[in-house]
C-alpha cells in the first residue's frame, strides 16, 4: 500500500512553541474516524435487523398464501413461486447473520483502535502539558534573569556615580558596593536558573518532538488500517447484497422455468381430462298443462263394469271419438225412433264434456 509523500509527521507542526494545532487536527481525525466506525456498526446492525424482519414477512406471506386449487402447469408455477419465496426468505436470513458478523467484527476493530488512540492521545497530552509547564517556568526564569540583570546594571551605574561624587561618604559608597555585589549574585543565580530551565525545556522539547513524530506515525498507521479495514468491510457488505441478489434471481428463475411451458390450451385440456364428468346433456323440460294432465288422470281411472258387450273395434273407435268431437252433429236416421241411441256405449263414455250428447241430437 502506497503512503503519502508528506506523512503526518511532516504535515502537522505548529511554528509556535506551545502551539497544538497540528496535533489537534490529528486527534480530531482519530475521533471522527471512531465516530464513522460507530455509525457503520449501527448501520450494519440495523441492516441485519431489516433482513431479519424481511425474512419473517416473507415466511408469514408464504404461510398465508393458499391457491392450492390451481392445477396444471400454472398450478406448478404458483407452488414453485411459494417454494422459492421460502428459499428467498432463507437467503435474507443468512444475509442478516452475515451482516451481524460484520457489525461484530467492526465493533471489535473499533474498540482495539480506540484503546490505542486513547493511549497515544494521553501520552501526547502529558507531554504537551509538561512542555507547556516547563515553557512557563522557563519564561519566568528568563524574566527573573532579565530583571536581575537590569538591577545589577542599575546598581553598578549608581555605584559608579557615587564614586565620582564629591560629597559621597565612605559609608554610602560601601552600601552601594554591597548592593552591586548582591545584584551580581542574584543575576548570576537567575542566569543559572534560567539556563537550567532552558536545558530542561530543551530536553522536554526533544522528547516531545520525538514522541510527536512517533505518535504521528502511529496515528497515520491507525488511519491507514481504519480506511483499509472499512473499505474491505463495506466491500464485503456489498458482496453479501450482491450474492443475495444473485441467489434470489436463481430462485425466481426456477419459477420462470416452471411457467415457460405454461399454455392456456394445455392447462385447460389437463383440467378437462382430469375432471370431466361426461358429454350427455340433460333433456329439455317440457311444459305440462295442468288441466290436460288432470284429464289424463281421469281417463286413466278404472272404468265401471258394463253389462253390455263391448265392440271389438277399439282402435277405430278411439280414433273416431277424436273425430266426432270436432264434427257438427249428424241428423238421425229415419229408421230410428227419437230417443234411441245410435252410438255404442263405449264411445259415449269416452266423449269429452263439451261434445254433443245423444239426447240433443
Amino acid at each position: 500500500m502506497t503512503r503519502p509523500q508528506n506523512g503526518f509527521r511532516d504535515s502537522f507542526w505548529d511554528p509556535e512553541f506551545t502551539g497544538t494545532r497540528g496535533w489537534e487536527a490529528i486527534i480530531k481525525r482519530m475521533r471522527d474516524g471512531k465516530k464513522v466506525c460507530d455509525d457503520v456498526v449501527k448501520f450494519v446492525k440495523e441492516r441485519a435487523k431489516a433482513e431479519t424482519e424481511y425474512t419473517k414477512l416473507l415466511t408469514n406471506l408464504v404461510k398465508k398464501a393458499d391457491g392450492k386449487e390451481e392445477t396444471g402447469i400454472l398450478g406448478n408455477g404458483w407452488r414453485e413461486l411459494k417454494s422459492q419465496t421460502e428459499s428467498i426468505a432463507q437467503l435474507h436470513f443468512d444475509a442478516s447473520k452475515q451482516f451481524e458478523q460484520l457489525a461484530d467484527e467492526l465493533a471489535a476493530f473499533n474498540l482495539t483502535q480506540k484503546e490505542t488512540k486513547k493511549k497515544v492521545e494521553q501520552t501526547m497530552k502529558n507531554l504537551i502539558q509538561s512542555r507547556n509547564q516547563q515553557y512557563q517556568r522557563t519564561e519566568q526564569a528568563r524574566n527573573t534573569y532579565m530583571a536581575k540583570c537590569k538591577e545589577k546594571d542599575l546598581s553598578e551605574e549608581q555605584y559608579s556615580a557615587k564614586r565620582q561624587g564629591i560629597q559621597t561618604t565612605t559609608k554610602e559608597l560601601q552600601k552601594f558596593e554591597s548592593k552591586v555585589s548582591k545584584c551580581k549574585v542574584d543575576a548570576d543565580l537567575a542566569d543559572s536558573n534560567y539556563k537550567t530551565n532552558i536545558d530542561h525545556l530543551e530536553k522536554i522539547r526533544e522528547v516531545w518532538e520525538s514522541e510527536m513524530e512517533k505518535h504521528c506515525m502511529i496515528c497515520q498507521e491507525l488511519e491507514v488500517q481504519r480506511i483499509s479495514y472499512m473499505r474491505d468491510l463495506l466491500w464485503r457488505a456489498t458482496n453479501i447484497e450482491s450474492d443475495t441478489c444473485v441467489k434470489q434471481d436463481e430462485c425466481v428463475e426456477r419459477v420462470r422455468l416452471q411457467l415457460e411451458p405454461c399454455d392456456v390450451t394445455g392447462d385447460l385440456q389437463n383440467f378437462i381430462e382430469n375432471n370431466k364428468t361426461g358429454n350427455l346433456r340433460p333433456k329439455k323440460i317440457e311444459y305440462e298443462d295442468y288441466y290436460k294432465r288432470s284429464t289424463g288422470k281421469k281417463n286413466n281411472q278404472p272404468r265401471p263394469q258394463q253389462t253390455q258387450s263391448k265392440p271389438t273395434t277399439i282402435p277405430e273407435q278411439t280414433s273416431r271419438t277424436a273425430t266426432i268431437s270436432n264434427r257438427p252433429p249428424q241428423p238421425l236416421s229415419p229408421l230410428k225412433k227419437p230417443g234411441t241411441s245410435i252410438l255404442p256405449l263405449n264411445l259415449m263414455i269416452l266423449l269429452p264434456v263439451n261434445t254433443y250428447s245423444v239426447s240433443s241430437i
